[in-house]
């Protein structure tokens, strides 16, 4: 697969999630968002094993996760993102690593 300009620009650690949004994505850090033409499968290649996807709109870092709620991510921010139920499996073994 081919790497996109663009995406190397945000160092992941500093990634707090990913966003889908249409052909785009919208990746949040702690100060800044930034809108990149990429997917959400080419997100999950590219970031790795430090980042779950939580629902088909989301992809999280593992770190910035405070709590997880029955249907909600809660994150150290006090962000809330949905949790997707083809996702809560996968999302749960993660974290019983």
């Amino acid at each position: 697969m081919k790497k996109r300009q663009g995406l190397l620009k945000v160092p992941h650690r500093d990634i707090v999630y990913v966003e889908g949004c249409k052909d785009y994505v919208k990746i949040t850090t702690a100060t800044k968002s930034y809108l990149l033409h990429h997917t959400m499968k080419e997100m999950v290649a590219v970031l790795g094993p430090a980042f779950v996807r939580v629902h088909r709109s989301f992809i999280v870092a593992a770190a910035h996760i405070r709590m997880l709620q029955p249907d909600n991510v809660l994150l150290l921010d006090n962000t809330l993102l949905p949790i997707g139920n083809s996702h809560r499996a996968d999302l749960l073994a993660y974290f019983k690593k």
